[in-house]
């Protein structure tokens, strides 16, 4: 499980593909070592090869490079490298990794990636898209903009191929465009800089950060007359913190001084606060509900009018629309039945629905859609996929506020997924009750999979709770006066700015605006093609309904006693443009003359007739004959003969231009055809475009490691030279790969030799059995070193060892190491070592023949004082005598130093097994009379040594500690320093003295030196610690002296232990 101390702060996804390399490289030479963050870096990489990224990478930075293992924790200062062949996902702070399919799908792994990392990472998520061809990704930063992450991309001016970085660029989720050397830093300063929130929550009142987020909802709503203080706070604060943390801003207030200044801000964070997530056939299993088990109830339902309305709200880019534009068309065919289906999509951001209304997408936002589906309803061009006539056709894109503007009615599906969620609940309900309103009876409301109906679900039967699939049942009305036209009070009134208001039903506002002139009468309604858009008044009177199928053309339904001069009027108004007014019509039904005024209304923008306002109104009985309009029996005869024929007329035009259109669609479908073969062909070049991509990175890789083959042979060469050992690399046959120039040099092997077989130069090399040698290093793996020969005057040692290739021995390297000094220096050695043996000969000699010489001398010196006493009796009282008795005696006892001192080097040591406790206790009881206390304990480990040496040393140590210690309660402490593993046994021997100073303690084993001050007695010769030192080098070991004035000194003795 992965601690809590290694859990990176953010987590930053890295996608690449084409020309990703240098990128990755710029990136990754930039970044900081300690972060604190992980770095995930998904490419397109090869199935057939096996990347080197993990290598490449590693020479760029110091933190931990890994290639992703399925279910590893994800861990701070890491980087983590995708794999071949598989999609990777991050789930709660873990890796996942899946085999990629072979189908025809396009396989989209950045995208796959930075989905799962929107949902786990949520605001802690950061994309960035470097250099690639395609698509790859756009859909994923959406993902991550929405759930409140950092989105940024490479400049595609500095990106090796643009396609991955404009293609983001185009959802307008991007924050921050840079070059990939500055991307680390921003980085860094994004994730520092705290959050807003924790910043004005940890202030005493929270007013003064309400107060600023109302001035930011103000200033919004003045710019794009939207009330965003509808929505949820939580959602719409971290979308303004997300903002303010990528201008690096440091508060509120700066923002608000910013959005206030900076028009492209103002736009920038409308498009962040927007909702724009959206994809085809968003929750396959909820579409495949949808298909089967409502479309075919919603085609039931109206098989009589034949006329099937739809309501997409909120659709941002238009994705869902067509979604269902694609199954209420497959459910037409299928059926064999033609429906007058009109799908309205709607939604609040005019730049998503100028999107939406192209119908043009990339081949990663198709990914979803069923292939069948995108042969069918789409045409392919340019790497663009079209949305075709045919779905085009069905759908209506209108600008429109569900939280505000009226909704479209006489609905039978209202779709609206993921839109509620980020609204208020009150809201919520508003919005719910304009569904209801536009609903007929026992139609559909299809929500997202998060949202429900709240107060509403008694009006409402459910379809499925899992797919959240509503009808409703309740045909009650809801008043809509929730429909606010007012912003919230949180935000500020101001004077609105001039502007279209929307449409509605292609009705404009000014429209409207006319026919509310003429509420007080009878009006009819029409549109430019003399349809009946509305009745008002007593308005109907006017009109009969015959049998059979209905029609809403005004020629159709009006009153026959007024058809003629109804049409007629219309075709002045058109022609003319003016009113027509008709006064004083006798009608057989109507007791009172009427009048007929016929107005064209104009759309104010085009200046075209876009509606008709037919106005009855009661005539006068009084006024002339000639106003009068009395149509008779035989009139209306002609009329309806004239009507007939234009009727078979306008039937035959229809027919043929049915005709010309029959022609139109073979000739469509031969250009289909060809378009087919076309796609064909670019879905061919696409593909080897895919391998190319690929190829490409591999070369990448490959053009790198080739560069860094080639420094590493140059660093070899120049190794190989400057050390100027001659070296011959064989192969399993024994032929010679490559010489270096000491060869050729030393050996007369040449560069053209290369490829001739080791064995045709063996005579070189002065060793006969090489090839033996040879065969036996490359059978076992075990290298061989040959003993040194002389060849061409010249000495060497020849060494053999394995060549080895992925773990396996390849051939054999032979290396030569010239030891012409090492054998000069032995001969300088051989020849100082024998000087050294003579003159320490000549010293043992000289000294044991000068000792026997003054001995005898001694003896003689002796024998003449004796005599000298037997004669002169009374000499012994002579001071003189005494002086030269004691000198002679003095000079005896160094004579017999000096032998022994010479004789040190000749003593055979005989080790033995010596037994420190009872030794000591011999030594010590020896002393017992110079008054002094002895401390060892009587468990000593035994030594392995020579007994008369070791003895000898620790009673001239214990001498010196007893002879040359004045303190009035002489001690003196012996004990051994034996750790377990130690090669050394240490012996010590510690007294209580005045010490030695520091400056005299290495002086102390020189020859004839006394421990003792200038004035006191002589009591020795000083040779004790000399002799001690000698016999000490004599059994490997060492002795040395530690000392503190008037404290005491210390003496070791350290002798190897011994088996």
């Amino acid at each position: 499980m992965n601690s809590i101390q290694n859990k990176p702060d953010f987590i930053v996804g890295v996608g690449a593909s084409a020309g990703g390399l240098e990128a990755l490289q710029s990136f990754f030479s930039h970044l900081p070592e300690d972060t604190g963050l992980a770095f995930i870096v998904i490419q397109h990489l090869s199935p057939d090869f096996k990347s080197l990224m993990d290598q490449l990478l590693a020479k760029l930075t110091n933190m931990k490079i890994v290639v992703a293992e399925n279910e590893m924790a994800v861990e701070r200062n890491t980087v983590y490298l995708i794999p071949p062949k598989v999609n990777m996902t991050i789930n709660r702070g873990f890796l996942f990794l899946t085999q990629q399919t072979r189908d025809h799908n396009l396989n989209l792994p950045i995208d796959i990636f930075f989905k799962s990392l929107a949902e786990d990472a949520q605001s802690h998520g950061i994309a960035v898209i470097l250099s690639g061809t395609g698509s790859d990704g756009s859909r994923g930063v959406l993902e991550i903009s929405e759930h409140c992450g950092l989105v940024i991309v490479q400049d595609p001016e500095e990106a090796k191929f643009d396609g991955m970085p404009k293609s983001a660029l185009s959802t307008n989720a991007v924050n921050k465009v840079l070059v990939a050397a500055d991307i680390p830093k921003y980085i860094g300063q994004y994730v520092a800089n705290p959050s807003v929130q924790e910043k004005h929550h940890e202030k005493s009142g929270s007013d003064s950060s309400d107060d600023l987020y109302a001035q930011i909802f103000t200033i919004i709503y003045n710019y794009k007359k939207i009330d965003f203080s509808e929505y949820k706070e939580k959602t719409i604060y971290r979308r303004i913190e997300r903002r303010l943390k990528a201008l690096l801003l440091n508060s509120l207030e700066d923002y608000v001084a910013r959005l206030k200044s900076d028009e492209q801000e103002k736009e920038r964070l409308c498009q962040d606060l927007l909702i724009r997530v959206t994809s085809f056939f968003r929750d396959q299993t909820a579409f495949e509900f949808l298909a089967k088990e409502v479309i075919p109830n919603i085609f039931h339902r109206n098989s009589e009018t034949r006329e099937i309305r739809i309501w997409v709200a909120g659709c941002a880019s238009g994705e869902e629309v067509y979604s269902i534009a694609i199954l209420f068309k497959e459910y037409s065919e299928k059926i064999k039945q033609a429906y007058d289906i009109k799908i309205f999509g709607s939604d609040i951001n005019r730049e998503a629905l100028a999107y939406a209304n192209q119908g043009v997408y990339n081949e990663s936002q198709i990914v979803e859609i069923a292939p069948h589906h995108v042969e069918q309803f789409f045409k392919k061009r340019d790497n663009q996929y079209y949305v075709s006539a045919e779905l085009r056709n069905m759908v209506v894109f209108a600008a429109q506020n569900v939280l505000t503007d009226p909704p479209f009615t006489k609905v039978d599906l209202v779709v609206c997924r993921n839109l509620l969620i980020y609204l208020k609940q009150s809201v919520q309900e508003r919005v719910i009750s304009s569904f209801h309103f536009a609903l007929k009876k026992n139609g559909y409301l299809f929500l997202g999979p998060s949202e429900g109906l709240g107060n509403f679900s008694r009006d409402f039967a459910t379809e499925s709770s899992s797919f959240r699939m509503f009808r409703k049942t309740n045909d009650s009305r809801f008043p809509l006066s929730a429909m606010k036209a007012s912003p919230n009070s949180k935000i500020k009134p101001v004077q609105a700015r001039p502007g279209n208001r929307l449409k509605v039903n292609s009705i404009t506002s000014s429209s409207y605006d006319r026919i509310l002139e003429h509420l007080l009468h009878d009006c009819i309604v029409l549109n430019a093609d003399e349809e009946v858009l509305h009745l008002l008044g007593n308005a109907k009177n006017y009109l009969s309904f015959q049998s059979g199928r209905m029609s809403n053309n005004i020629g159709q339904l009006i009153d026959d006693e007024l058809r003629s001069i109804l049409l007629s009027g219309l075709f002045r108004a058109e022609k003319e443009a003016t009113p027509v007014r008709f006064e004083n019509i006798k009608h057989s039904q109507i007791p009172h003359p009427i009048n007929l005024i016929i107005t064209p209304i104009f759309e104010p923008d085009t200046l075209t007739i876009g509606l008709y306002l037919i106005h009855f109104e009661d005539g006068v009985e009084h006024v002339k004959q000639t106003k009068n309009y009395d149509v008779s029996d035989t009139s209306k005869h002609i009329i309806k003969d004239l009507e007939l024929q234009l009727r078979i007329s306008k039937e035959e035009l229809n027919t043929a231009l049915e005709e010309s259109e029959t022609t139109n669609e073979e000739l469509q479908a031969t250009n289909e055809e060809l378009l087919a073969s076309n796609e064909e062909l670019q879905s061919t070049n696409e593909e080897l475009h895919s391998v190319n991509e690929e190829l490409y990175t591999v070369n990448s890789e490959f053009q790198k490691k080739i560069e860094e083959l080639t420094t590493l042979e140059d660093d070899i060469d120049n190794l190989l030279q400057s050390a100027n050992i001659g070296t011959i690399f064989i192969d399993k046959n024994l032929n010679i790969r490559r010489i270096t120039p000491a060869i050729s040099k030393n050996f007369g092997i040449l560069n053209h030799d290369i490829g001739r077989s080791i064995e045709s130069f063996v005579y070189k090399f002065n060793h006969e059995n090489l090839i033996d040698v040879i065969h036996g290093v490359m059978g076992g793996g075990v290298e061989r070193t040959l003993p040194a020969r002389i060849y061409n005057e010249n000495w060497y040692v020849m060494k053999v060892i394995p060549y080895m290739v992925n773990r396996s021995i390849g051939g054999a390297v032979i290396t030569f190491l010239d030891i012409n000094e090492v054998k000069s220096m032995e001969e300088k050695l051989d020849s100082s070592e024998h000087r050294f043996i003579r003159s320490h000969q000549d010293f043992v000699d000289f000294a044991y023949f000068s000792s026997t010489d003054l001995k005898g001398l001694l003896q003689g010196f002796s024998l003449h004082l004796n005599k000298l006493i037997d004669d002169f009796p009374k000499i012994k009282s002579n001071e003189s005598w005494l002086a030269l008795h004691q000198d002679g005696e003095t000079l005896g006892r160094i004579v017999d130093c000096f032998s022994k001192f010479s004789n040190i080097s000749q003593m055979e040591m005989k080790l033995e097994d010596v037994d420190l406790t009872a030794l000591i206790g011999d030594l010590t009881r020896r002393f017992k009379s110079a008054g002094c206390t002895f401390f060892f304990d009587d468990d000593l480990p035994h030594a392995f040594t020579d007994h008369s040496a070791i003895s000898y040393i620790l009673e001239a140590l214990i001498m010196n500690g007893v002879v040359y210690n004045h303190s009035s309660k002489k001690v003196i402490e012996l004990g051994v320093i034996d750790s377990e593993g130690d090669a050394m046994t240490t012996i010590y021997v510690r007294d209580n003295g005045q010490g030695i100073p520091a400056r005299d303690l290495e002086g102390a084993f020189k020859m004839f030196r006394q421990l003792g001050d200038p004035g006191e007695s002589s009591v020795g010769l000083g040779v004790g610690l000399s002799f001690s030192r000698r016999f000490a080098d004599r059994l490997g070991g060492k002795i040395w002296l530690e000392s503190e004035e008037n404290v005491g000194t210390t003496a070791y003795l350290q002798l190897p232990k011994l088996n």
